[in-house]
């Protein structure tokens, strides 16, 4: 689901990044942090917007941008965002149509869900002790795979002369300001046996962020 994310929106619940920041001049919080998107301070507490002159900003001044709720199931019992290393290699599943790092989600408006999958492949026992958690991310810095021509377009490395084989350069990706890659329903059924490239593997709609900074907020369900 997509939709204008608001100053309000951004700093309600629990906030990943908020720590001890520089104090507010209205409420004189330190429950404050420092926003990409507003090139300013913004304090949790009371909303207050400021520089880092400690000049107080309009209220609603933060730009406003579209957003797509995600799952991620988690295994573990106290989740914390952190940052996220991508880097190109062997996994252990030898596919290489996935990186080493990145959080694995899927829309939340999705019919094709992460959980419908593993309830029909008997996988993981269907989730027991899975906690999902919805996150908030930011559309702009999305890379979107809707057909396989949009898949052939990314940029591919040889990690090894005696394999020759083409893999994705998620790497290559990050540099490009890339935060996150939203493979739709209609692009997993397109590029699931698709060559060069092929994204077999990530089995239905899938979002995987690539850059933590692209979550604005998040929160148990």
């Amino acid at each position: 689901m997509m939709q204008p994310e608001t100053k309000q929106k951004i700093i309600a619940g629990n906030y990943p990044l908020v720590g001890e920041g520089p104090q507010c001049p209205k409420c004189r919080s330190t429950k404050t942090y420092y926003s990409c998107l507003a090139q300013n301070n913004l304090c949790t507490k009371c909303g207050t917007e400021f520089d880092g002159s400690n000049r107080m900003q309009p209220v609603g001044t933060l730009k406003k941008i579209r957003t797509l709720e995600v799952i991620h199931y988690t295994p573990e019992k106290n989740f914390q965002l952190r940052d996220i290393l991508i880097r190109n290699g062997y996994r252990g599943d030898g596919l290489p149509c996935k990186p080493l790092g990145g959080l694995w989600t899927c829309p939340r408006a999705t019919k094709d869900s992460w959980k419908k999958w593993c309830k029909g492949e008997d996988f993981l026992d269907s989730l027991p002790g899975y906690t999902p958690i919805l996150l908030t991310i930011r559309v702009d810095t999305i890379l979107t795979i809707n057909t396989e021509k949009d898949l052939q377009k990314l940029p591919t490395v040889t990690l090894s002369p005696s394999f020759p084989m083409l893999w994705i350069d998620f790497e290559s990706i990050v540099k490009r300001n890339i935060q996150s890659i939203h493979l739709t329903d209609k692009g997993q059924w397109a590029t699931r046996y698709s060559h060069p490239l092929s994204l077999y593997g990530w089995d239905c709609e899938s979002v995987l962020i690539l850059n933590k900074e692209s979550v604005l907020n998040w929160r148990k369900l």
